[in-house]
């Protein structure tokens, strides 16, 4: 009876771990994100002034350490060293796959996070506009820029870039309001094409073999 007892308690074990991984693997391979469906598909759509951005990060932010989304999915990973161990810090689904989609791409986390603050800046800036008329002389701009938080391919965010380049061809104000800010975005963008990594295993962030283990911080 004892015997019978400790392999029906050894089976057991390794059972109820292979039913907790595939339930933990099938939750992770859903369709979605789960963050964003609880707020409403829309969440990053209502926002007109910088405060309600920062608002609806927050508000994003607070659900996914609700719903225990703010971590990574695993205490280590073994992936490219293009990659950082703080990605996970970017809590908004959709801009932190498409940051991902840039590492694959260019291989250079700094210059992509130079790319992404860059364009998370100009978002700021043009929600603080409060002339009336340069309200109305931005909003060619707002459709193409706000794509660039999900855009990765090179000839999509250049498509981009050039639209909103028209939009201030035609408002000279606008473009010494947002002149400047228009100009960092498209230089980090540039250089961010001209520096490409690949992205590579290995102890140096170009070329190797070796495996890099990233561990939580914070």
């Amino acid at each position: 009876m004892f015997q019978y007892l400790l392999k029906r308690i050894l089976l057991f074990i390794p059972t109820l771990l292979l039913v907790s991984l595939l339930s933990f693997g099938l939750s992770r391979l859903a369709p979605g994100d789960p963050v964003s469906q609880y707020l409403g598909e829309d969440a990053f759509g209502r926002y007109s002034t910088p405060n309600d951005l920062l608002a609806a990060e927050n508000g994003y932010a607070q659900a996914a350490a609700d719903f225990h989304l703010d971590k990574p999915a695993f205490y280590f990973s073994i992936t490219s060293q293009a990659y950082p161990d703080t990605l996970h810090r970017v809590f908004i689904g959709f801009r932190r796959a498409t940051l991902e989609k840039l590492i694959g791409q260019y291989g250079n986390w700094p210059l992509v996070e130079a790319w992404y603050n860059s364009v998370r800046s100009f978002d700021l800036k043009l929600l603080g506009l409060t002339d009336s008329s340069l309200v109305a002389a931005a909003m060619p701009l707002k459709i193409p820029f706000r794509e660039l938080y999900i855009k990765y391919q090179e000839g999509a965010i250049t498509t981009r870039l050039k639209e909103m380049e028209a939009a201030f061809g035609e408002s000279p104000a606008l473009s010494e309001a947002l002149g400047t800010e228009f100009i960092t975005l498209k230089k980090n963008y540039e250089t961010l094409k001209k520096r490409p990594r690949p992205a590579s295993f290995g102890s140096q962030p170009s070329i190797g073999t070796a495996l890099t283990i990233n561990t939580i911080r914070g």
